[in-house]
Protein backbone atom coordinates (compact mmCIF):
# COMPACT_ATOMS: atom_id res chain seq x y z
CA UNK A 1 0.00 0.00 0.00
CA UNK A 2 1.63 3.28 -1.10
CA UNK A 3 0.82 6.38 0.90
CA UNK A 4 2.51 9.76 0.35
CA UNK A 5 5.23 8.04 -1.66
CA UNK A 6 6.04 5.62 1.14
CA UNK A 7 5.31 1.89 0.85
CA UNK A 8 3.61 0.43 3.89
CA UNK A 9 2.24 -2.98 4.62
CA UNK A 10 -1.46 -3.22 3.87
CA UNK A 11 -3.59 -4.83 6.56
CA UNK A 12 -7.19 -5.60 5.68
CA UNK A 13 -9.29 -4.33 8.55
CA UNK A 14 -11.93 -6.95 7.76
CA UNK A 15 -9.51 -9.84 7.45
CA UNK A 16 -10.76 -11.40 10.70
CA UNK A 17 -14.42 -11.39 9.61
CA UNK A 18 -16.08 -14.73 9.04
CA UNK A 19 -15.92 -15.68 5.36
CA UNK A 20 -17.44 -16.20 2.95
CA UNK A 21 -20.05 -13.48 3.12
CA UNK A 22 -23.59 -13.76 1.77
CA UNK A 23 -22.78 -12.37 -1.70
CA UNK A 24 -19.76 -14.66 -1.96
CA UNK A 25 -21.90 -17.66 -1.01
CA UNK A 26 -24.36 -16.79 -3.78
CA UNK A 27 -21.54 -16.66 -6.32
CA UNK A 28 -20.07 -19.95 -5.08
CA UNK A 29 -23.52 -21.46 -5.52
CA UNK A 30 -23.44 -20.56 -9.21
CA UNK A 31 -24.43 -16.91 -9.58
CA UNK A 32 -22.65 -14.18 -11.55
CA UNK A 33 -23.40 -10.86 -9.86
CA UNK A 34 -22.90 -7.41 -11.32
CA UNK A 35 -24.49 -4.00 -11.04
CA UNK A 36 -25.34 -1.55 -8.28
CA UNK A 37 -25.17 -2.73 -4.69
CA UNK A 38 -28.79 -1.81 -3.96
CA UNK A 39 -29.89 -4.14 -6.76
CA UNK A 40 -27.69 -7.02 -5.61
CA UNK A 41 -28.35 -6.92 -1.88
CA UNK A 42 -31.40 -9.05 -1.11
CA UNK A 43 -31.46 -8.72 2.67
CA UNK A 44 -30.01 -6.41 5.27
CA UNK A 45 -27.76 -9.18 6.59
CA UNK A 46 -25.96 -9.23 3.24
CA UNK A 47 -24.59 -5.71 3.69
CA UNK A 48 -20.80 -5.68 3.98
CA UNK A 49 -18.37 -2.79 4.13
CA UNK A 50 -15.18 -2.15 2.20
CA UNK A 51 -12.64 0.64 2.52
CA UNK A 52 -12.21 3.21 5.23
CA UNK A 53 -14.81 4.61 7.62
CA UNK A 54 -17.32 1.87 6.71
CA UNK A 55 -17.74 3.40 3.27
CA UNK A 56 -20.03 1.26 1.12
CA UNK A 57 -18.95 0.29 -2.38
CA UNK A 58 -21.79 1.12 -4.76
CA UNK A 59 -21.02 -0.94 -7.88
CA UNK A 60 -19.83 -4.55 -7.89
CA UNK A 61 -18.95 -7.44 -10.14
CA UNK A 62 -18.51 -10.87 -8.55
CA UNK A 63 -17.45 -13.91 -10.58
CA UNK A 64 -16.75 -17.49 -9.51
CA UNK A 65 -13.35 -19.07 -9.99
CA UNK A 66 -13.89 -22.61 -11.26
CA UNK A 67 -11.98 -25.80 -11.90
CA UNK A 68 -12.29 -27.44 -15.32
CA UNK A 69 -15.12 -29.63 -14.02
CA UNK A 70 -17.02 -26.39 -13.25
CA UNK A 71 -16.63 -26.77 -9.48
CA UNK A 72 -16.20 -23.31 -7.87
CA UNK A 73 -13.22 -22.81 -5.59
CA UNK A 74 -13.19 -19.05 -5.07
CA UNK A 75 -14.55 -15.66 -6.06
CA UNK A 76 -12.99 -12.71 -7.83
CA UNK A 77 -14.57 -9.30 -7.35
CA UNK A 78 -14.17 -5.69 -8.49
CA UNK A 79 -15.88 -2.77 -6.78
CA UNK A 80 -16.35 0.95 -7.11
CA UNK A 81 -17.56 3.61 -4.71
CA UNK A 82 -19.54 5.16 -7.58
CA UNK A 83 -22.90 3.77 -8.77
CA UNK A 84 -23.61 2.64 -12.35
CA UNK A 85 -19.94 1.98 -13.11
CA UNK A 86 -20.31 -1.49 -14.60
CA UNK A 87 -22.26 -2.51 -17.66
CA UNK A 88 -22.64 -5.56 -19.87
CA UNK A 89 -19.32 -4.99 -21.64
CA UNK A 90 -17.55 -4.96 -18.28
CA UNK A 91 -19.35 -8.15 -17.31
CA UNK A 92 -18.08 -9.99 -20.42
CA UNK A 93 -14.55 -8.67 -19.93
CA UNK A 94 -14.48 -9.66 -16.27
CA UNK A 95 -15.95 -13.07 -17.08
CA UNK A 96 -13.01 -13.69 -19.42
CA UNK A 97 -10.64 -12.48 -16.71
CA UNK A 98 -12.17 -14.84 -14.14
CA UNK A 99 -11.80 -17.78 -16.56
CA UNK A 100 -8.15 -16.87 -17.18
CA UNK A 101 -7.46 -16.53 -13.44
CA UNK A 102 -9.26 -19.81 -12.73
CA UNK A 103 -7.07 -21.67 -15.18
CA UNK A 104 -3.87 -20.05 -13.89
CA UNK A 105 -4.68 -20.70 -10.22
CA UNK A 106 -5.79 -24.29 -10.88
CA UNK A 107 -2.64 -24.96 -12.91
CA UNK A 108 -0.44 -23.52 -10.17
CA UNK A 109 -2.24 -25.62 -7.56
CA UNK A 110 -1.79 -28.78 -9.65
CA UNK A 111 1.90 -28.07 -10.24
CA UNK A 112 2.44 -27.42 -6.53
CA UNK A 113 0.63 -30.63 -5.60
CA UNK A 114 2.69 -32.64 -8.11
CA UNK A 115 5.91 -31.11 -6.81
CA UNK A 116 4.92 -31.91 -3.22
CA UNK A 117 4.07 -35.50 -4.14
CA UNK A 118 7.38 -35.85 -5.98
CA UNK A 119 9.28 -34.53 -2.95
CA UNK A 120 7.47 -37.00 -0.69
CA UNK A 121 8.25 -39.88 -3.06
CA UNK A 122 11.91 -38.88 -3.23
CA UNK A 123 12.01 -38.64 0.55
CA UNK A 124 10.53 -42.13 0.89
CA UNK A 125 12.88 -43.59 -1.72
CA UNK A 126 15.94 -41.99 -0.12
CA UNK A 127 15.50 -44.26 2.91
CA UNK A 128 15.34 -47.45 0.85
CA UNK A 129 17.74 -49.36 -1.37
CA UNK A 130 15.38 -49.14 -4.34
CA UNK A 131 16.23 -47.85 -7.79
CA UNK A 132 13.42 -46.39 -9.89
CA UNK A 133 13.05 -45.60 -13.57
CA UNK A 134 10.06 -43.96 -15.23
CA UNK A 135 9.07 -44.02 -18.89
CA UNK A 136 6.84 -41.26 -20.32
CA UNK A 137 5.14 -43.06 -23.20
CA UNK A 138 3.85 -39.86 -24.82
CA UNK A 139 7.22 -38.12 -24.89
CA UNK A 140 9.23 -41.36 -25.12
CA UNK A 141 11.51 -40.13 -22.33
CA UNK A 142 12.99 -42.32 -19.60
CA UNK A 143 14.21 -40.90 -16.31
CA UNK A 144 16.19 -42.69 -13.61
CA UNK A 145 16.82 -42.06 -9.93
CA UNK A 146 20.39 -41.71 -8.69
CA UNK A 147 19.95 -44.87 -6.61
CA UNK A 148 19.11 -46.85 -9.77
CA UNK A 149 22.37 -45.73 -11.38
CA UNK A 150 24.31 -46.37 -8.17
CA UNK A 151 23.05 -49.97 -7.87
CA UNK A 152 24.59 -50.72 -11.26
CA UNK A 153 27.84 -48.87 -10.53
CA UNK A 154 27.11 -45.82 -12.69
CA UNK A 155 26.60 -42.12 -12.03
CA UNK A 156 23.30 -40.59 -13.08
CA UNK A 157 25.18 -38.56 -15.69
CA UNK A 158 26.57 -41.76 -17.24
CA UNK A 159 23.13 -43.35 -17.31
CA UNK A 160 21.58 -40.30 -19.00
CA UNK A 161 24.27 -40.30 -21.69
CA UNK A 162 22.96 -43.57 -23.15
CA UNK A 163 20.30 -43.54 -25.88
CA UNK A 164 18.74 -46.66 -24.34
CA UNK A 165 20.40 -47.48 -21.05
CA UNK A 166 18.05 -50.31 -20.05
CA UNK A 167 18.65 -52.17 -23.28
CA UNK A 168 22.39 -51.56 -23.05
CA UNK A 169 22.70 -53.23 -19.64
CA UNK A 170 20.07 -55.98 -20.08
CA UNK A 171 21.31 -59.49 -20.79
CA UNK A 172 20.53 -60.09 -24.51
CA UNK A 173 18.90 -63.44 -23.72
CA UNK A 174 16.29 -61.64 -21.55
CA UNK A 175 15.28 -58.94 -24.06
CA UNK A 176 12.66 -60.98 -25.93
CA UNK A 177 10.69 -61.66 -22.74
CA UNK A 178 11.07 -58.05 -21.57
CA UNK A 179 9.69 -56.70 -24.85
CA UNK A 180 6.84 -59.22 -24.94
CA UNK A 181 5.67 -58.36 -21.43
CA UNK A 182 5.91 -54.67 -22.24
CA UNK A 183 3.80 -55.10 -25.38
CA UNK A 184 1.20 -57.09 -23.44
CA UNK A 185 0.91 -54.33 -20.86
CA UNK A 186 0.67 -51.48 -23.39
CA UNK A 187 -2.09 -53.41 -25.20
CA UNK A 188 -3.98 -53.60 -21.90
CA UNK A 189 -3.65 -57.37 -21.56
CA UNK A 190 -1.99 -57.07 -18.12
CA UNK A 191 -2.89 -54.73 -15.25
CA UNK A 192 0.74 -54.01 -14.32
CA UNK A 193 4.10 -54.30 -16.06
CA UNK A 194 6.10 -56.74 -13.96
CA UNK A 195 9.10 -58.80 -15.01
CA UNK A 196 12.58 -59.94 -14.06
CA UNK A 197 15.62 -59.15 -16.14
CA UNK A 198 19.35 -59.62 -15.61
CA UNK A 199 21.36 -56.41 -15.87
CA UNK A 200 25.10 -56.06 -16.08
CA UNK A 201 26.86 -53.74 -13.64
CA UNK A 202 29.45 -51.33 -14.94
CA UNK A 203 32.21 -53.55 -13.49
Amino acid sequence: DEHDGECKEYVDRYFSQVAPGALTRRVLAGSHLWGNRDKLIQNDYEVSYYGESNRLSQSLILMPLRYKDNTPFGVITIQSYEPDRYHHKHFELFKSLSEFCSEAIARTYTETKLRTNEERLNFALSGTNVGVWDWDLLLDEVTFTEKFAELLGYTIQEVESYDNFLQAVTQPADMAQVVQKLDDHIKGETSIYEHRRRMRRKD
